[in-house]
């Protein structure tokens, strides 16, 4: 069952539901009004009928027997009117009088109203006669503090269910118009609303079925539908990059890897003559060169491809740390350099120490790289207003302003052939801003040619004495 039937038929069941309720409500309420407008009458009734009791009494005839309570004319024409039933009981059970429609049995109920005038008690009940529900009051008639007789008036109830049973017909018709106009209407308006879903479904399947991530769903809307919409097109948008990065990759990589695969497979085919051993050495030499360059591309590829899937656990690092281990390192490795380090205080971030210390051997490897003796390269550690500044500075060959856009780009050299000799593989850089960026910081860098090149990392700070609470 689609979402559009599902909410309709969810509505139609709220809105009956409440429909039932205020019916119930209203035919409750109309039923107690008119049962007590009924019993208002019953009690006027039976204080006339008291009345004439009461002259009887006063002539004395309440005990000798008398055949009927005589009433003034208006109460005997109130009394003939058809449904209405009037009977005078005295306290022993004769029947004192009655009126002309009084059924030949009497009303029911004689004996629990007997009791309960004995008691001094009035009785109010809804008792069968026929076909009909009659309303009948018994009340106690009193002389010298002693109860004689019992007048009961009764009433039929039949207006009452007739107006009931009225009512109860208009609110299944009413209710039922209402409903099946609620229903048109919320048909209408959830699919409206639910349009842009169903846009957004189409275009899901249309993606899933044919791969094209170039469509996107325009219709406008508003609210949470309008989020969606705008989330499932930055998904899409998001899809289409790393597709289109990967395809690069693709492209990329096999570019990178077929120069050396070129020359492995040439060598290879070289050794298989007849040559001298000072040629043979050369080209081992150089096969050994290329498949050393392809073991560091496919390193950096795999690095690059973990940081780009794997999210970075923020622990508090010294960075200040990770940086002298690093230059000491560099300064045992490259003696004939000068590598100038500047980290004056204790600078802790959040972060991965390995990753971070991969960042600045990138940095340090490539200011190296392009740094000839006797060039120096100044790494410094700096606070920089609540943000650690990492600051690596050469005095190299620099970089041309055309270059600078893009020099962080996955296999971009400014040389390539003299990257190519000093053994770069063109991702240093790329994992480098791929490293900043998943410690929630940025890289950027300066550089003329001829001057050198400074290369800033910005990152959160972890804040002082984050160290010692790890």
């Amino acid at each position: 069952m689609s979402l559009k039937a599902r909410l309709a038929i969810l509505q139609a069941v709220i809105l009956a539901t409440g429909l039932a309720l205020l019916g119930a409500l209203l035919v409750e309420s109309l039923e107690r009004s008119l049962l007590t407008e009924a019993d208002d009458v019953l009690a006027r009734r039976a204080g006339e009928v008291d009345d004439a009791v009461r002259a009887v009494l006063a002539r004395g005839l309440g005990e000798t027997g008398v055949s009927g309570v005589p009433l003034d004319p208006d109460a005997q024409e109130a009394f003939a009117t058809p449904g209405v039933y009037v009977e005078v009981l005295g306290i022993d059970g004769r029947l004192l009088g009655a009126s002309r429609g009084l059924p030949p049995d009497g009303l029911p109920g004689r004996d629990a109203a007997l009791a309960d005038a004995r008691a001094g008690r009035s009785r109010l009940e809804t008792v069968p006669v026929g076909d009909d529900d009659v309303r009948v009051l018994s009340e106690p008639v009193a002389q010298d503090g002693r109860p004689v007789a019992v007048v009961r008036v009764g009433e039929s109830l039949r207006y009452v269910a007739t107006t009931v049973r009225g009512l109860v017909r208009l609110l299944i018709v009413g209710g039922s118009v209402v409903l099946l106009a609620a229903l048109v209407a919320t048909w209408i308006a959830v699919s409206r609303a639910l349009d842009p879903l169903e846009r957004i479904a189409t275009t899901a399947e249309r993606i899933a079925r044919t791969g094209d991530v170039d469509v996107r769903v325009l219709v406008r809307t508003s609210g949470e539908v309008e989020r969606l919409r705008v989330a499932f097109n930055r998904m899409v948008d998001r899809v289409r990059r790393v597709l289109d990065a990967q395809r690069q990759l693709l492209a990329d990589t096999s570019h990178e890897l077929r120069n050396p695969l070129t020359v492995i497979r040439t060598n290879l085919d070289l050794l298989g003559r007849d040559l001298d051993a000072a040629t043979r050495a050369e080209v081992v030499a150089e096969t050994e060169e290329e498949a050393e360059l392809m073991t560091r591309l496919v390193a950096d590829l795999l690095f690059l491809s973990r940081a780009e899937a794997e999210s970075v656990e923020h622990r508090p690092v010294r960075l200040d740390e990770v940086v002298r281990e690093t230059v000491e390192r560099f300064r045992q490795l490259v003696p004939d350099r000068e590598i100038v380090l500047d980290a004056p205080a204790a600078l802790p971030v959040l972060g991965d120490e390995d990753r971070l210390r991969q960042l600045l051997t990138n940095l340090v490897e490539n200011a190296l790289r392009f740094t000839p003796p006797p060039g120096r390269v100044t790494v410094s550690a700096l606070d920089a207003g609540g943000r650690a500044r990492l600051v690596v500075e050469d005095t190299g060959v620099g970089i041309a302003p055309e270059h600078l856009p893009r020099i962080f780009d996955r296999f971009y050299r400014v040389d390539p052939a003299r990257s190519r000799a000093t053994g770069g593989t063109g991702l240093g850089l790329a994992i480098v801003r791929r490293i900043a960026e998943s410690h929630g910081g940025t890289v950027r860098v300066e550089s003329e040619p001829g001057k050198g090149a400074r290369f800033t990392v910005t990152l959160p700070s972890a804040g002082v004495g984050a160290i010692g609470q790890d």
